[in-house]
């Protein structure tokens, strides 16, 4: 099953918005979800990425109670063996 980077940054945008959100207060479920983020997040990158592309997505959300612009960033590489890391 593959996922465009729209849908992973949206994800990843949310889990880190609801650990944030909820860091006291974390039911079963966001915990998990956290947890496996984090995991993903720190995992070993392959040295040499023959291929990289770059990309911000901008997105609205709500901060103190206004609308601002916040920007996501991605990385994608694609390392020797063709696999995609994003």
């Amino acid at each position: 099953m593959q996922h465009s980077n729209v849908e992973l940054a949206d994800h990843l945008s949310f889990a880190k918005h609801e650990q944030s959100e909820a860091s006291n207060s974390r039911n079963g479920t966001t915990g998990a979800v956290i947890e496996q983020v984090d995991e993903w997040q720190s995992r070993p990158l392959d040295a040499i990425q023959p291929i990289v592309y770059l990309d911000r997505i901008v997105v609205k959300i709500r901060q103190n109670k206004k609308v601002i612009n916040k920007a996501i960033y991605l990385a994608l590489g694609v390392n020797l063996e063709g696999h995609k890391e994003l």
